[in-house]
């Protein structure tokens, strides 16, 4: 589903002291398969992609090595909790 902002958006930032640090925690375990819940990743406020830059565990987020850390560099992470209030309709390919 496609999050938006509400009560129960969680968000975190970190701010780069290690570039070789790539792991950063989840404030809440996040499912495996499918669910409401939703997480997005910024770094400099550039949004990352999900199995390209980074990928998710049940409680942390690890930045891949194509994604070039500097030191004071932000990470910021949204968690939302429930996505219900989101729909984005079918379209058509063509």
């Amino acid at each position: 589903m496609v999050p938006f902002e509400f009560n129960d958006t969680k968000i975190s930032y970190y701010t780069v002291t290690n570039e070789g640090h790539r792991a950063y925690n989840l404030s809440t375990a996040f499912p495996s398969g499918p669910s409401n819940q939703a997480v997005l990743i910024y770094h400099n406020n550039k949004l990352l992609k999900n199995r390209i830059d980074y990928t998710i565990s049940t409680n942390s987020v690890e930045l891949a090595s194509s994604v070039p850390l500097e030191k004071n560099d932000i990470i910021t992470i949204k968690e939302y909790t429930n996505t219900n209030g989101s729909y984005v309709p079918e379209t058509p390919l063509s």
